[in-house]
Order: structure tokens, then sequence, then C-alpha cells
């Protein structure tokens, strides 16, 4: 993305991580859903987070699930910064005498800057937001899912969201999950979260990070998914690695302010500043 994305304050700067997305196989319809459930499969591309989750009884909050590391088609979570969602729930009921246990309120944290569950930013996907089963239940347990779709492979099943989740913290509807226990008391799957995004290869989180302190960047310039530069007073000229979570300094010899940015690549970087400053940075050397 050869092009400006942002401009940053105080000693911070935002790097924009875009979107990864993963096109379904074919989406036939099957009849060897369960009872009540929903038989389909996703009619347009979906951006995916996995996570590993983990249901024990004997914690006060049963269900916990972590995120795998970015999402299923290798999208990159630079540094310490979360997920591009996560899944919440506190309450839960104890099994009744079928031995269902009911996860009454889970939910969908949205921490994108895009909405999820619509396709044009407006109307709700009839598809809204699902949270697909990539590793059934171990221990013999089986997940009641509201439907049963073709998604990266057939018969997965899932838990729809309905509605538009907003960005930046929204939170979806609450939502039961249901579990056939069958007398185990622990178990653990694999899911991934799909939905619908109004902008496809759009940018999908907004994290910041410290380059130098007490620096006011007056500009930044990403050349990559991974690579970004800021400019600033004093000839500050900074450069960040998002792969491994590092900022490098590039000093210019001017006392000035360097008051924009411009690149192509790390070896063709080109600012201007007070003064008539006009330098481009070749990978070596300022000329």
């Amino acid at each position: 993305m050869d092009s400006k994305f942002c401009s940053a304050v105080a000693s911070a700067v935002a790097i924009f991580l875009t979107a990864c997305v993963a096109v379904p196989t074919d989406l036939s319809t099957r009849d060897d859903a369960g009872p009540g459930a929903e038989v389909s499969g996703p009619s347009l591309p979906y951006i995916l987070q996995a996570f590993h989750c983990r249901v024990d009884l004997a914690r006060p909050s049963p269900l916990q699930c972590t995120p795998e590391g970015g999402s299923e088609c290798g999208a990159p979570i630079v540094g310490d910064h979360g997920a591009y969602v996560t899944l919440n729930s506190e309450n839960w009921s104890s099994p009744g005498p079928d031995d269902i246990l009911t996860l009454p309120d889970v939910t969908i944290e949205n921490h994108m800057i895009q909405k999820l569950g619509t396709a044009n930013g407006q109307d709700p996907h009839a598809d809204g937001v699902r949270v697909f089963f990539q590793q059934s239940p171990n221990n013999g347990v089986d997940v009641l899912a509201t439907g049963m779709g073709v998604f990266l492979q057939e018969g997965q099943p899932y838990f729809q969201y309905g509605g538009i989740i907003a960005p930046g913290g929204g939170v979806s509807d609450e939502l039961d999950w249901q579990f056939d226990l069958k007398g185990q008391d622990h178990f653990e799957f694999g899911v991934l979260v799909a939905a619908p995004i109004p902008q496809e290869d759009g940018a999908l989180l907004m994290v910041t990070r410290d380059l130098h302190q007490n620096t006011v960047w007056t500009d930044v310039w990403a050349v990559s998914e991974e690579r970004a530069f800021a400019v600033g007073p004093a000839g500050s000229v900074a450069g960040y690695n998002a792969t491994n979570d590092e900022s490098t300094s590039i000093p210019v010899s001017t006392s000035g302010t360097v008051n924009a940015v411009s690149a192509s690549d790390t070896s063709n970087i080109w600012i201007v500043g007070d003064n008539g400053l006009i330098l481009q940075w070749d990978g070596t050397a300022w000329t």
C-alpha cells in the first residue's frame, strides 16, 4: 500500500493492518445437520480469526478462548496488540438432567476499524457473523449448533450472530451456546470467527507504537503492512518494522522540522522540511 495512511501525534505512530480474506470452497446445501439446525454456506468472502477454546466447569467462568496468532490466512497481528475479535462469556447454567451445558451470554467483541456482518457498511448481511467449529469438542462432547455449513470443509457446525457489530469495541448480541456433555466436565475445541466486511482489501486494525519518547511526529508513511516511517522536529526520522516490532532512528542533519515523508520501499524514501529541505534515503545515506 504505497500511500499515506495517517498522521500521528505525541510519541506514538498509528499502524494500519490490512485485511486477509479467505474465499470458501464450494457452497453446497447439506441435509445432514442436526434437528432444527439451519444448513447453508457463506456467500461472500470472509475474514477469519482463529481461537482455541477450553471449557472447564470447575472455573467460575468456564469458557476461555485464546486467539491463535492471527487469521487463518496469515494476516499479521503486530506485537502484543490482541486479536481482531474476542469471544466473551461470564455466566453459565449448571447442566440439567439431560447433561446439556448452556453458556447463555457468549458475545463477540469487534476490535477492528471496520464493521462486522455487513458487506456494504449499511445493511446486515444474511449470513451475519458466524463462529465455525474447525475442531470439534474433544472428550466425546457434542456441540448443539444453530447451523451446519460448508466453509473450509464440509459439515462445519456454527453459531450465528445477527446484525452488525460496530468497530472499535462494539459487542454483539448475546447468544446461547449449548453442548451435550455426555458426562464430561471439561473439553476443548477450535473455532473460526467469520464475517463479511465492507472493505475486503482495506485495513482491519490500527495499533500504536512508541518510536521515540517526547517526539511529536508530523507525518507517517507506510510502504507495506510491515514497514512504516515517521518524521518530526529537529531532523527526526524513524522507521518501524512490524515483523520484529522494532523502530530504528534515521536522523537528518538539520535543526528544522521534517514536515512530510513519502516512500516506495525501504531504499527509496523522500522527505521535505523547513528551509527548503528535500532529501532522499537510498538505504544507506541521505542525499
